[in-house]
């Protein structure tokens, strides 16, 4: 069994290669915070943390880092549509690997990256962060919904606290998902001949929220007070509505004026496993943690930021 030994005192971020953590080491080392990173990948270049190689897949001691007090939990395999093939692979990462972490590390706090996909289908009125109203329609969501129960299932029985953030759709520099997918089709076919396929007619709804908000949301958790043995869960996002034709558009107005032109044919059908909308109700999250909500704006720069960072680096997204 794997053994990792760092300090005890450091704040630990375990998918700290990918997208939201690289943006969050990158963000606490700014302020000074000791951070120890846990990724089966290694880090892009210019990352100033520790680093360790785990596969969390598989049972890992923490060794001296045990009984650490903030544990950031963010690796996943984050496919909200995935094949039935990769049902395992779900299973493995999201739920078992939240346990071998826990295990592993016995963390006195623990912050653990959900995400609004528990919540299946939603209003535009906004889904509050309520377990009655977690009913996910996919593998994935229910995955995540299976993960905060072993987090507060750990809470109770351990008199950790643990604290649950069901992300937006998170966007930004080296996002995953549907942005990255439109900037490679635009680099492939420039003037637009061959047209991607696209689902919902557009219509598909989903809550966007800037990764920049998401890291100040999860820097500000590590500071506060939390009540031994509760788990508590918050939505982070922008309580707004946007369509997928919406954000396709944004990109496609970002790409022309890279000199692509996005084709994009909407007319394809849901799938059975997607939600048709998701908006969520923030204002337990601004209560708490007082920090303004991204505009508009600022979401549609975080947008182009994505694009421009596949643009510019030619590189795939952060896994």
């Amino acid at each position: 069994m794997m053994s990792v030994g760092f300090g005890r005192e450091a704040v630990w971020v375990t998918g700290s290669s990918g997208f939201v953590g690289s943006h969050l080491c990158t963000l606490l080392r700014s302020n000074g915070l000791d951070v120890q990173g846990l990724d089966i990948r290694s880090p892009r270049a210019g990352w100033d943390w520790t680093h360790c190689d785990v596969d969390i897949r598989r049972p890992f001691a923490g060794g001296s880092a045990s009984g650490s007090r903030t544990l950031i939990h963010l690796a996943a395999e984050a496919e909200s549509v995935p094949s039935f093939e990769k049902s395992g692979q779900l299973v493995d990462v999201n739920l078992k690997g939240t346990i071998h972490v826990i295990e592993a590390f016995k963390p006195r706090l623990l912050l653990f990256a959900s995400s609004s996909a528990v919540y299946g289908n939603g209003s535009l009125s906004g889904i509050k962060p309520a377990w009655s109203s977690v009913n996910p329609v996919g593998l994935y969501g229910m995955s995540k919904a299976a993960s905060e129960l072993v987090c507060s299932d750990w809470a109770r029985v351990s008199a950790g606290a643990a604290v649950g953030f069901r992300f937006g759709n998170v966007t930004g520099k080296r996002c995953r998902g549907f942005i990255p997918a439109l900037v490679a089709h635009a680099r492939r076919y420039p003037n637009g001949a061959v047209p991607i396929q696209c689902r919902g007619e557009g219509r598909i709804v989903r809550d966007l929220v800037p990764v920049t908000y998401v890291t100040r949301i999860l820097e500000a958790a590590i500071q506060m007070p939390w009540k031994p043995g509760s788990y508590e869960a918050f939505n982070v996002g922008t309580g707004r509505p946007l369509t997928n034709g919406e954000v396709g558009a944004a990109v496609a107005r970002r790409l022309k004026q890279r000199g692509y032109r996005l084709n994009c044919n909407w007319n394809n059908p849901i799938s059975a496993c997607e939600s048709q909308c998701i908006v969520l109700d923030v204002r337990k999250t601004v209560r708490k943690f007082g920090l303004e909500l991204s505009t508009h704006e600022e979401v549609e720069q975080a947008i182009e930021e994505a694009v421009d960072s596949y643009l510019d680096c030619g590189d795939g997204p952060a896994k």
